[in-house]
C-alpha cells in the first residue's frame, strides 16, 4: 500500500516553478540600484540575480556579477555611458582567425550595490552598445519600480518569454526566410522574439472547429539557410511527424541528393518544422501543403505587414 500512495503523493505534488518569470510592459523592474523599463512592445523577463528587456531590436541582460577569471586576458576600455557613468567594456576575442568577439560590460558598484554585468547579442563596442546601456537608470531607492516580483510575480505571461505581445490578422503573405505562405482570413500570425534561425519562428493562430474556444497554434521554424528555387516545399521535401522537446512535429526534410551537394549537415540546416499541440497533426500537414520556396524580390513579400 506505502508503493501507491507515494506515487500518487508524487502525482498531486504541483510541478516547480519556472526559473525565469515573464511579463509585458509597461512595467519598471529594479536590481542592485538599476531600473529597467519596458514599453507595451516590450517584455521583461525576471530570475534570481537578474532581468533581461527583449525588444523588437534585440535584448540585453542585467545580472549582479560573479566574476570572470578570465577578465585579466581580455582587453579592457573604461568608457562613459549616458545614464550609469563610468562602465568597463570587456572584450574576448573567439581566436585569431576570425574578428568575432564576446563584449560585455561591467558596471562597478555603488552605494552598496553589488556590481552588475551587461550582456548582449548585440553589443559590438560600437556607440550602439551606449543606445542599448541607455536602457538601464542608476536609482535611489525603489520608488517607481514594479511590484513584478517573487513569489507571487503578479502579471506574469509565460509567452512573454518567446513571443511578441501583438498578432497580425489575416489575409496577407508572410516570407520568413526564404519560405513564404498565405495566412488566411481567420487566422493571426505571431512572431518570436529571437532563434537561432535567420529569420525569427513565428506561430499561426487559426480558431479550431471543435473546441470553439481553443484556438490551433503552429509553430515555423526554419530555415536556417536561405532555400533555393520556387514553387510548393511539399514537391521537394518530405514530410515526417517526429516528438522533440516542445511536442508533436511536422519536419519537412531536404532530399538527399540536395544535402549531400551542400555538405552532410546541411540538409538539417535547411529543415523546415511545423509544432503542434496533440490533436493538431492535420492542420500541421495542411500548413505545410501552403508553405513554397519564395525569392526575396517576391512581390507578395513586400505585402508582408510583419517584415
Amino acid at each position: 500500500m506505502i508503493a501507491p500512495l507515494v506515487a500518487l503523493l508524487l502525482l498531486q505534488e504541483p510541478p516547480p516553478p519556472p526559473v525565469t518569470h515573464s511579463r509585458y510592459g509597461p512595467l519598471t523592474q529594479c536590481l542592485g540600484g538599476y531600473a529597467v523599463t519596458a514599453g507595451a512592445s516590450e517584455a521583461i523577463l525576471a530570475m534570481e540575480g537578474g532581468i533581461t528587456l527583449m525588444t523588437d531590436a534585440d535584448a540585453f541582460h542585467l545580472h549582479i556579477d560573479e566574476g570572470d577569471p578570465y577578465r585579466s586576458q581580455q582587453q579592457r576600455t573604461d568608457i562613459e555611458a549616458p545614464t550609469l557613468g563610468n562602465v568597463i567594456r570587456y572584450q574576448r576575442s573567439y581566436g585569431a582567425s576570425t574578428p568575432d568577439r564576446l563584449t560585455t560590460y561591467l558596471i562597478p558598484s555603488s552605494a552598496g550595490h553589488p556590481a552588475m554585468t551587461v550582456n548582449s547579442g548585440g553589443f559590438d563596442g560600437s556607440a550602439r552598445d551606449l543606445r542599448i546601456l541607455g536602457r538601464i537608470a542608476r536609482i535611489e531607492g525603489e520608488q517607481g519600480c514594479g511590484n513584478f516580483r517573487g513569489p507571487a510575480f503578479p502579471g506574469e505571461t509565460p509567452q512573454a518569454a518567446l513571443w511578441r505581445p501583438f498578432s497580425t490578422p489575416g489575409p496577407f503573405y508572410r516570407c520568413q526566410n526564404g519560405v513564404g505562405f498565405p495566412v488566411l482570413s481567420g487566422e493571426a500570425l505571431q512572431i518570436a522574439w529571437y532563434d537561432d534561425y535567420d529569420g525569427p519562428s513565428v506561430r499561426l493562430s487559426s480558431p479550431n472547429p471543435v473546441v470553439r474556444l481553443d484556438p490551433i497554434h503552429l509553430v515555423v521554424h526554419g530555415p536556417i539557410d536561405t532555400a533555393n528555387g520556387a514553387g510548393p516545399v511539399a514537391t521537394a521535401y518530405r514530410p515526417r511527424v517526429e516528438t522533440m522537446s516542445d511536442g508533436p512535429n511536422v519536419l519537412l526534410m531536404p532530399p538527399r541528393a540536395a544535402s549531400e551537394r551542400r555538405g552532410p549537415d546541411q540538409r538539417y540546416r535547411r529543415l523546415i518544422r511545423i509544432a503542434f499541440a496533440p490533436g493538431q497533426e492535420a492542420a500541421a500537414r495542411a500548413l505545410a501543403g501552403r508553405i513554397e520556396f519564395v525569392a526575396r524580390s517576391d512581390p507578395r513579400c513586400l505585402g508582408d505587414p510583419t517584415r
